[in-house]
């Protein structure tokens, strides 16, 4: 069964803000979406400019050590 995937509009775009994951910082540009029960969403390009990594069976954000 194929299923139909649903688009969301986007609103707006907001100013380079500055994000900090426990000293893990990094300028952004966030899409304003109306997205149901999510407050922020980190895209693609968060995670190649901070190098971090997700594995959602464990819930877990890793950062590189540098």
């Amino acid at each position: 069964m194929i299923q139909k995937l649903k688009l969301t509009k986007v609103d707006g775009k907001t100013e380079s803000l500055r994000v900090d994951i426990e000293g893990n910082v990094c300028e952004l540009d966030f899409l304003v979406i109306d997205h149901e029960d999510n407050d922020g969403l980190l895209g693609f390009d968060w995670f190649v400019r901070t190098g971090a990594s997700f594995n959602p069976s464990l819930r877990c954000l890793n950062f590189l050590m540098v």
